[in-house]
This record gives structure tokens, sequence and C-alpha cells, in this order.
């Protein structure tokens, strides 16, 4: 106790200055790094083509082998592993800073702090956009498959509902299950669908990216996400609450990224055509009733009467399959979806999807893009 009291009176040793310099200097590294690692991005994002080459088809593809075989073999869901990381991270950093308090005045305990936090969303900025950011700056898909992308008018939005509502009709029809059960895809299949689809258009598939269902259900649509990818784990994580009916969709989703594609619309692109072009009906139904809903929201918004109408057209198979949807969701509410949407909508922003969240719903451009194409080539 006495050696204690001296201590304090003395103030702090040579050793905890030393160590606080220390701190200072990888904080400032840190730092440093970030503002680094953006001037980077900026550059990489006047250059697509420089980009798509070097880092999506070149560095990423690296980092996509070697993750998906060294710790992607773990068979549970890894953010598991970074949320125990982080907690056991929080924790170590309070107890470090209660032992200090009571050697340093307030004002450096506030720098410290301030500095400290500054470093870490440096350092997340850095390891994030290394191990895949840097893929939104890359080539858009429009310009690789010769895509003419216009954002279609009133009229045109309108008949490719109509146009999607009859598809939609006629698959459902084929399918031999009276509800929405009776959905299930193993991963790898979904997997391999993906492949299969940007092999054809001739894009890289390195790895086995993964994406694993998280549990408890509700655990990620409360927070007002399907599903979603984080380049420290290197694997999507889909909620287990969602119903067979879109959970392939979201997973291949969520693998689209994986393979390197940032961007929501073109994510949901490829989930489109690998569903739409698999030999299995199911798959097929998956897809085009995905593609229905994004045209249907934006149908609504524009033309409530004539979404009225076609709604009350549906079979009741296909009114089965969207009120287990609608009930699905509203199970697991988001406890504050304005406030995630914006969030998000910034950082997308950020990354330059000038579309920010509405960038989701620019799988109805490619989508009638791609189509208008395959018509041309025909």
């Amino acid at each position: 106790l006495g050696n204690i009291s001296v201590n304090k009176m003395m103030g702090p040793t040579k050793k905890d200055q030393l160590r606080g310099i220390g701190n200072l200097d990888r904080r400032f590294t840190w730092i440093g790094m970030g503002l680094l690692t953006g001037l980077i991005t900026f550059l990489l994002s006047l250059n697509p083509t420089f980009t798509e080459v070097v880092y999506s088809r070149g560095v990423f593809v690296l980092i996509r082998w070697v993750w998906d075989y060294t710790i992607g073999w773990i068979p549970f869901p890894l953010i598991y592993l970074l949320l125990a990381g982080l907690l056991y991270w929080i924790i170590s950093g309070l107890i470090a800073s209660r032992k200090t308090r009571s050697i340093q005045p307030f004002r450096n305990q506030l720098a410290g702090y301030v500095f400290s936090f500054l470093a870490f969303l440096s350092a997340v900025y850095v390891i994030f956009q290394l191990l895949w950011g840097f893929n939104y700056q890359r080539q858009p898909i429009e310009a690789s498959l010769g895509l003419a992308v216009a954002w279609p008018d009133s009229v045109e939005l309108v008949q490719e509902f109509n146009r999607v509502t009859d598809k939609l009709t006629k698959l459902r029809e084929k399918v031999s299950s009276a509800s929405a059960e009776g959905f299930s895809f193993e991963e790898a299949y979904l997997r391999e669908q993906l492949v299969v689809t940007l092999e054809q258009n001739g894009y890289p598939t390195p790895g086995r990216p993964r994406g694993k269902t998280v549990a408890p259900k509700g655990s990620l649509m409360h927070w007002g996400a399907l599903g979603i990818y984080l380049p420290f784990i290197g694997e999507g994580s889909i909620d287990a609450g969602l119903p067979e009916i879109t959970l392939p969709f979201t997973l291949i989703h969520e693998l689209s990224h994986g393979y390197g594609f940032g961007d929501e619309g073109t994510a949901n692109f490829w989930a489109y055509l690998s569903c739409t072009q698999s030999s299995d009906i199911r798959l097929q139904y998956i897809g085009e009733l995905s593609y229905w809903r994004h045209l249907a929201r934006l149908v609504y918004y524009d033309h409530p009467e004539e979404y009225e109408r076609v709604r009350d057209s549906l079979s009741p198979a296909i009114m089965a399959d969207l009120d287990l949807i609608r009930k699905t969701y509203a199970a697991y509410p988001a406890y504050f979806p304005e406030f995630f949407a914006k969030v998000y909508d910034r950082y997308l922003k950020s990354q330059g999807i000038e579309e920010g969240v509405k960038s989701y719903s620019r799988v109805v451009a490619l989508i009638m893009a791609w189509d208008e194409k395959q018509l041309q080539v025909d």
C-alpha cells in the first residue's frame, strides 16, 4: 500500500511515459494509414479498369483463395468469433483505461480516448478496403457485359411489371409444392449456380465463399438486414429466420459480394441470373419472385392503382407465398429502421454508389438491359 501511495504522489513513471508515447505513435500510424488508404481509394475510382484488372481480378483473387482455404474451413459462422473478439477488445480497453486513469490528468485521458477512437476507425477502414472494399471502385458490370443500362420510364416499368407477373404465374403453376415450403437448397448447390453464371460471363470465381445462417432467428433482421457480408471474416451471414422461399436468393446475393461485387444492384442481378438460369424450376420461381417484388415496390409508389389491379389478379399460391414473406418479416421488425437505412445509405454513397440504398433496385434496369441484349443476340 505504501508503494502504491508513493507512486501516485510521484506521478507517471518513466516506463508509463514511454508506453504512452508508443501507443500514441501507433495511433498516429493507423491514422496516417487511413488517410493514405483514402487517397488510394480515390485514385482507384478514377480508373475502374485498372482496379478491375489489378485488384478485383488480381490481388482480391489471392485474398479469396487464402481466406477460403484457411479459416474458411471453420464450420460455424465466423461472425460469432468476430463479435467475441470485439467484446474482448472493448473489455480489455476498459480495464486498461481504469489502470491508467489515476496517473494521468483528465485532459490527457480525453485526448487519448479521441486518438484511440480515430485510430480504431482508421484501422477498420484500412483492413476493410484491403480485404474487399476496393472492389467498389471496379468496372461496372454493364461496361464489362456491354449492357445499355437506362432507368425505365413510367410506361416501360408498368409493361415490365405485367410481363414478369405473367411469367411468374406460369412458373408457379409448374411448381409442385402447394405452399411456400419445399424450397430448401444446399449452400454448395447455390454457390455452384453462381459460379456457372459468373464464369459464363467472364468473371473469375476463386475459392469457395461461404454463406452461413446465423441464429437466433431475427438476429440480423432486427438490425435491418436479411443478410450481410463482412470482409473481416470473408463470409456472408444469413438470418436463420428467413423463409425458405427467399433464403436462396439472399444467400446467392451475399455470395456475390464474396466474389468481389460491392454494388447491391449488381449482387441482386447475379442472384437473379443464377436462379432463373438454373434447371430447377423452384429456383427459377424464386428468382422471378424476388424480381417481381422489386418491380412491385416501384410500381406501388408510381402507379398504386396498377399495383392493386395486378396484385388482385395473382393466383392463390402466389398470394400465399407473398403473405408468408410478409408475416415472417413482420415477426422480426427492425429496431431502428430509418436510422439504419440512413447509415447504410451514407456508407454506400461514401463508397461511390451514388444511388445509396436505392441501388438495390438498380437490378431492374440491369435485368431489362440484359433481356434487351439477349433479344438482339437471338
